[in-house]
C-alpha cells in the first residue's frame, strides 16, 4: 500500500503540468491501483481455497507471541498467520519466516520488479534477445518463428510474410509451439511438421499461424539429460530456480523440479504435474507434491511414472545451473527477482526454457522445501517493504 501512496504523491507533484500529461499519469495510477487490488484479491482467493490446512493448525499463545514479535520487528506490523498455518498444515513444519503471498504479491514483488518493465522482460519472444552472444551460444532453444504484435519473424528476427514463414518451417519436424502470453502450461503444444502439416492432427502450419490471435513462438524441442527424462519420459522436466538481488549481491532461492505424469507433455502444477524440492547438489528430497483441481495437496514418496522412491535420486550438473542463473541474472534488465525454468542437455549444459518475472509466487518453493523463500536474507528483503 505504501507504493500506491508514493504514486499518488507523485501525481500531486505532477499536477502543475499540462492537462494531457496529468491525465496520462492519472491513468497510470488507476491501472497501478487496480493491479494492486487484483493481487490482494488473488491472495484472498488462494488462502480461502486452502483453509482446510489452515484450520487444522492450532497455535499456543507462546507461538503466536513469537510470530507477532518477529513480524513486528522485521516488517513493522503484525500480520495474519493464515499463510504460515497453511504451510504448517500441509507439510507439518512451522517456520516463522515463511514469506506470505499477502506480502509478496501486492508489495514486495512490485518493489523488486517494475510491472511495466517486467511485462516486457517476461515475454517469451524476448528470451533469445536477452540471452544472446557467443558466450551464451546454445543456452536457449533454437527458435524457428515468432509472431510479435501482429508481425511475423523468422528465427533470426527478419520480418517475413506469414505465408513465406509457414513455408520455411514446413519440415522442421518435432517442435514446440508457445502462445506468448500463456501461463502455467496453457498455450503450449507439441507439433511434428512434415510437408507443411502436423503429422498427428493434419493441421497446416499456415492455418496454425493465421488462426492464432495473440503472439507466439515456435522453437525446437530440447532433448534433456537422461537423469531428468527418467523422472517422466513424455514431458520436458524443468528445474525452477529463482535468483534475487539482496544488498547488491545475487542469491538463489530453494530449487525445485517439475515433471509430468503419464502421457502429459507439460510439467506444470496447474496441468497435473508434480514438483519436488532439490538440494543444491542435485539430490531430490523425500516428497513430491501434486495440486488437484480443488487446490488440495497430494503427496508422493514414490514416482508414479516408474514406482521408484524420490529420496536420494540425484540430478547431475546442478552446480552449473546455479552458476549460470546467478551469473546471468543481470541480463534480464532491471529485475530484482527472476524465476528461471531450466533443463539440462545431454552434455550437461543448462538451457533456459523461459524466465518468469511478472507472476512469481513464493508458495511452491516454500512448501516443497519446508523453509522460507529468502532463508537468512528474509529480514533484509522485508526492509524493502517495512512499515
Amino acid at each position: 500500500m505504501g507504493e500506491l501512496l508514493n504514486k499518488l504523491t507523485e501525481f500531486k507533484l505532477r499536477a502543475r503540468g499540462s492537462l494531457i500529461s496529468r491525465a496520462r499519469y492519472f491513468v497510470k495510477v488507476i491501472d497501478y491501483t487496480l493491479n494492486i487490488a487484483a493481487r490482494y484479491l488473488t491472495c484472498d482467493k488462494m488462502i480461502f481455497e486452502r483453509r482446510t490446512y489452515c484450520g487444522s493448525v492450532k497455535w499456543t499463545a507462546e507461538r503466536q507471541k513469537e510470530f507477532d514479535r518477529y513480524w513486528q520487528k522485521y516488517y513493522g506490523a503484525k500480520i495474519n498467520s493464515e499463510w504460515h498455518r497453511f504451510y504448517e498444515g500441509l507439510t507439518g513444519v512451522y517456520c516463522v519466516d515463511y514469506l506470505p503471498s499477502s506480502i509478496f504479491l501486492p508489495e514486495l514483488s512490485l518493489k523488486l520488479n517494475d510491472r511495466t518493465l517486467a511485462d516486457i522482460c517476461g515475454e517469451k519472444s524476448m528470451l533469445s534477445f536477452f540471452l544472446s552472444g557467443s558466450e551464451l551460444e546454445n543456452s536457449v532453444p533454437k527458435h524457428y518463428a515468432y509472431k510479435i504484435q501482429g508481425y511475423f519473424y523468422d528465427g533470426d528476427r527478419n520480418v517475413v510474410p506469414c505465408e513465406e514463414l509457414a513455408e520455411r518451417v514446413a519440415n522442421v519436424g518435432v517442435c514446440v509451439f508457445k502462445s506468448s502470453d500463456g501461463q502455467q502450461g496453457r498455450g503450449v503444444c507439441l507439433f511434428d511438421f512434415k510437408d507443411g502439416r502436423d503429422v498427428k492432427t493434419g493441421q497446416s502450419v499456415l492455418e496454425l499461424f493465421q488462426s492464432t490471435k495473440g503472439d507466439f513462438v515456435l522453437q525446437e524441442r530440447i532433448t534433456e539429460h537422461s537423469a531428468l527424462s527418467h523422472l517422466s519420459p513424455n514431458s520436458l522436466n524443468t528445474i525452477r530456480i529463482t535468483t534475487y538481488i539482496c544488498q547488491g549481491k545475487v542469491y538463489h532461492a530453494p530449487i525445485a523440479i517439475r515433471f509430468g505424469v503419464g502421457d502429459s507433455f507439460v510439467d506444470n502444477f496447474h496441468a497435473g504435474g508434480l514438483g519436488i524440492g532439490v538440494q543444491d547438489d542435485g539430490t531430490l528430497l523425500k516428497t513430491a507434491w501434486q495440486i488437484d483441481s480443488r487446490h488440495q495437496g497430494i503427496a508422493y514418496t514414490q514416482n508414479p511414472n516408474n514406482g521408484e522412491p524420490f529420496e536420494g535420486y540425484k540430478i547431475p550438473y546442478m552446480d552449473r545451473v546455479i552458476d549460470f542463473t546467478e551469473k546471468n541474472h543481470g541480463r534480464i534488465p532491471g529485475m530484482g527477482m527472476v524465476s528461471w525454468d531450466i533443463v539440462i542437455s545431454e552434455d550437461g549444459r543448462p538451457i533456459v526454457i523461459e524466465v518468469n518475472v511478472s507472476k512469481q509466487n513464493p508458495r511452491f518453493a516454500q512448501f516443497l522445501h519446508c523453509r522460507p523463500l529468502f532463508g537468512d536474507n528474509t529480514p533484509k528483503m522485508l526492509e524493502l517493504v517495512k512499515k
